[in-house]
């Protein structure tokens, strides 16, 4: 069975990997009193955006800030419309990718629905902006799209000259399940001066003998436990194993700023200031 956590990384991760139609809106009133936040992400950008105080619900994996954590839940990827329903918002809002069908389903049931794009680093910096103007702040918006934006050209600036070639590994037992090309995390990387090393789309598992066999400088995992699986799999001593700060890197959202400075520094720990 997968770990718990497993779920909100196909939904904030996954999630960003492709593009969706967006599900059609409504029109809004001037100023939603009554959110529900249907990701973690959404949940994050909400609260950074100076909307936390109008969230009255949100998803079972909303774990950022911690006031959002002791508010009602309304499901997972797979909603409940009807805890949903009995929050009466006059918002709901999600991701375009995987919570389309969601969004649709509760337009039809007369609720006031908004999705946001999160489906990579520069879209997730449009869709804060579009949700402070929406419902929060449009100054904190722009501090928060500012500094997303700072980070991204700081990473730029600090590019090795060759690519570190990385790995991050989503969850090492009983298989190594690792992200691929086309992923948000595989993203990531890039903008962090890395190159990924597993070769496969999407996510998928990467077996002990590719990985053996692999290139491989960096090996980015989420938990101490899977570091010592990881070590044990290892080939070539040189290969430096890192443990990240999982929701910063994989989620789109506004903490995705300090994710990226903390990876790019985490590629080159020899780098001299």
């Amino acid at each position: 069975m997968k770990r718990p956590w497993y779920a909100v990384l196909l939904l904030a991760l996954f999630s960003g990997c492709r593009q969706a139609p967006q599900a059609p809106e409504q029109p809004q009133p001037e100023q939603p009193r009554r959110i529900v936040s249907m990701a973690p992400s959404v949940t994050e950008i909400l609260f950074a955006v100076g909307a936390g105080s109008k969230v009255v619900g949100v998803d079972d994996y909303s774990n950022f800030p911690e006031s959002a954590t002791r508010l009602p839940r309304i499901g997972g990827i797979q909603p409940n419309y009807e805890a949903i329903v009995a929050l009466k918002p006059d918002l709901v809002i999600g991701v375009s990718d995987l919570q389309g069908p969601a969004l649709a389903r509760l337009k039809r049931m007369n609720l006031p629905v908004m999705s946001i794009d999160t489906a990579g680093y520069d879209r997730t910096i449009d869709a804060v902006v579009r949700v402070a103007n929406r419902v929060g702040d449009p100054a904190l918006g722009r501090e928060v799209s500012e500094r997303l934006e700072q980070a991204r050209d700081r990473a730029k600036d600090l590019k090795p000259t060759a690519p570190v070639r990385a790995v991050f590994v989503a969850e090492a037992a009983p298989t190594l399940y690792v992200a691929g090309r086309g992923t948000f995390v595989d993203e990531m990387i890039r903008l962090a001066g890395g190159m990924n090393a597993a070769d496969i789309k999407d996510f998928g598992v990467l077996s002990r003998e590719a990985l053996a066999k692999s290139d491989i400088d960096v090996v980015i995992v989420t938990s101490v436990e899977d570091a010592k699986v990881v070590k044990k799999r290892l080939i070539d001593p040189k290969t430096r194993i890192i443990v990240a700060p999982r929701d910063i890197i994989v989620r789109p959202g506004p903490r995705l700023a300090e994710g990226l400075n903390w990876l790019s520094d985490a590629f080159q720990p020899g780098r001299k200031p």
